[in-house]
């Protein structure tokens, strides 16, 4: 009895199938695991190989088209990556130099306040760990007192990981060293939270 020629796979298929390898490639880099991935395990009801599913995905990572799909997807995800770190960047920086005054309202006469929540910006917020909140009605029951617990992040904590990711700390420079190298607001302000005198720019 003569054998079915096999079914040929049609474009979409096997576009598809392609674009299965790019993403799968980008997980590790892994040819012969991509490979598998996109195209199965078995071929024509037997066993695909080792040796074949690394040869086939060698000629498909030399394909233009492909190379083009997996130079594309990587700039794409260094771009992301780069978008990820400043974004982690921006959020230090904003419990580094965040201020409880823009939460608190230390203006007020009597017992200070929370701000009111139309006046606490997005930035502001970033630099709260938690707020709590403790209620006691009268004995009267006509009205209530209540207080307020604010709690920061830790600054000292985020102006390290920042001055780390800037390159200011080195073991051989001495802190008022590091200092010289800020910009003159950037320096009262790490002085500040350091609780030293800023040192003066060098000329």
């Amino acid at each position: 009895m003569a054998k079915t020629p096999p079914v040929p796979e049609s474009r979409s298929d096997a576009a598809a199938r392609r674009r299965r390898f790019v993403d799968e490639y980008l997980i590790d880099l892994n040819g012969v695991r991509a490979y598998f991935a996109a195209f199965g395990r078995m071929v024509r009801g037997r066993p695909r190989s080792y040796r074949s599913a690394c040869v086939e995905s060698s000629k498909l990572l030399r394909v233009p088209a492909v190379r083009r799909e997996v130079r594309a997807a990587q700039a794409s995800l260094r771009a992301r990556c780069a978008e990820d770190a400043d974004r982690v960047v921006r959020e230090l920086a904003a419990i580094a130099f965040g201020d409880i005054g823009d939460v608190v309202d230390f203006a007020a006469d009597g017992p200070h306040r929370l701000k009111p929540a139309r006046q606490v910006t997005a930035e502001a917020r970033k630099s709260l760990r938690s707020l709590k909140a403790t209620v006691r009605v009268l004995p009267d029951g006509q009205g209530r007192i209540e207080k307020w617990e604010v709690t920061m992040h830790d600054k000292l904590g985020a102006l390290d990981k920042l001055a780390r990711h800037l390159g200011l700390f080195r073991d051989e420079a001495p802190l008022a060293d590091l200092l010289r190298r800020l910009s003159p607001d950037l320096r009262r302000l790490v002085a500040a939270e350091l609780g030293i005198e800023p040192t003066p720019s060098k000329e």
